[in-house]
């Protein structure tokens, strides 16, 4: 098969009629949501921001997982994953637009962090030795130093791929591979360091020096889980169907296999290094979240991350199913908002969880609004990177 053979056969894309229904459907969802958020903020201010930092982290969690699996693939030139980069890519286009949503956040500052209250709680003796740390201004620059080190490394990730559709040009992938060890560097430095300050400063007496790997490992398996339900749903177009076969599906479900058993990994390692330790400090994040209704949630958390993919996912088999595959994928994101849930509800909640309204209607909010953007940039586009140097080599994987 000659190149422009290739070129042709996986020019595949949306059909742009059902991008643009599909996209006032979300769009109504989205306001609808909004409308139920606001009300929820008006009646019951404390439980909106909660319920909305948890829908926040989640869908970010998921965005930035998606710009590590872009990078990744670009760090090892991996092969296999060509045909399958391009969903890796739209979810990752919608980190130049989280800081919108962090608004919100910003306004409840007083709702949310203890910290950030007008009175601190004075028998708290590790806030004043962090106050250079957790302070207002220092907090939200360091989120603007965020969101602007996501925004461009989203951009540099993903335009020259997107350019080389149409120029051909082998310099773009080139471009990709040198900026992809730095990338991830910066990735992981200011991820781990967003998870400090957005999710373990509402405990500022606590801290973990593992968590922000803890927070990356969900995130990783989230992102993961996304990007196999869309390449699943993307499987309905004939073309992409032909082009996507069981054998890629089939490394997205070892991929999705692993990483489910290095959430565990790092999951128990944190938990049994502050266990053995012993540093009331420390045992006492888990304590809370491990003792009476919490404990359940402790429990359920552990099965529905690693107990039941693991098991679901163990068969070769069952890697290459779409149903066990997908099934998969979309239990692993419910239970990775139930981890997110776990670890910030017990700071408000610490007699047990209440589940509410407003958490499904963040979630939905947050949803709708980023299937709305990956629709937008995924409209017009190739499905598949029709020009990249190693398509042929990816059409044509198998595993052995």
């Amino acid at each position: 098969m000659s190149k422009t053979d290739t070129v042709s056969d996986v020019n595949v894309r949306l059909d742009p009629a059902h991008v643009a229904r599909a996209r006032v459907i979300l769009g109504g969802v989205f306001l609808g949501a909004a409308a139920l958020s606001a009300i929820g903020w008006l009646f019951w201010a404390q439980s909106f921001y909660v319920s909305y930092l948890i829908g926040f982290l989640f869908a970010l969690s998921i965005a930035l997982g998606a710009l590590f699996w872009v990078l990744i693939h670009h760090l090892v030139d991996a092969a296999w994953s060509v045909v399958v980069r391009r969903p890796m890519e739209f979810l990752t286009a919608s980190l130049p637009y989280v800081g919108i949503f962090f608004m919100p956040i910003v306004f409840g500052m007083g709702w949310i962090f203890p910290w950030a209250g007008a009175e601190v709680d004075v028998a708290t003796h590790f806030v004043p030795e962090k106050r250079a740390f957790l302070n207002t201004p220092f907090f939200l620059l360091r989120a603007v130093f965020y969101f602007v080190v996501w925004a461009y490394l989203a951009r540099r990730a993903i335009a020259p791929s997107w350019r080389q559709d149409e120029s051909g040009d082998v310099g773009e992938t080139l471009s990709l591979r040198r900026i992809a060890p730095v990338g991830l560097i910066l990735l992981g430095v200011t991820s781990t360091f967003a998870s400090i300050d957005w999710i373990m400063s509402l405990e500022p007496d606590w801290f973990s020096t593992i968590f922000g790997v803890y927070f990356w490992s969900g995130a990783i398996v989230a992102s993961l889980s996304m990007i196999t339900l869309m390449v699943l749903c993307l499987r309905q177009i004939p073309k992409y169907h032909a082009i996507v076969t069981e054998e890629h599906l089939h490394d997205l479900g070892k991929l999705l296999f692993g990483f489910v058993v290095f959430w565990a990994y790092i999951a128990f390692s944190q938990y049994f290094l502050i266990w053995y330790a012993n540093i009331p400090e420390e045992t006492v994040w888990y304590i809370r979240r491990t003792e009476g209704p919490w404990g359940l949630i402790a429990v359920a958390v552990g099965i529905g991350n690693f107990v039941v993919p693991f098991c679901l996912l163990l068969r070769r088999d069952a890697k290459r199913s779409v149903w066990i595959l997908g099934f998969s994928a979309a239990w692993l994101l419910g239970f990775h908002w139930l981890d997110l849930y776990w670890q910030i509800e017990p700071v408000y909640r610490p007699e047990g969880p209440v589940f509410s309204l407003l958490d499904i209607v963040n979630v939905v909010l947050f949803l709708s609004a980023g299937a709305w953007m990956t629709l937008g940039v995924a409209d017009g586009r190739s499905l598949v990177p029709k020009q990249d140097p190693r398509l042929q080599e990816s059409l044509a994987f198998e595993n052995v």
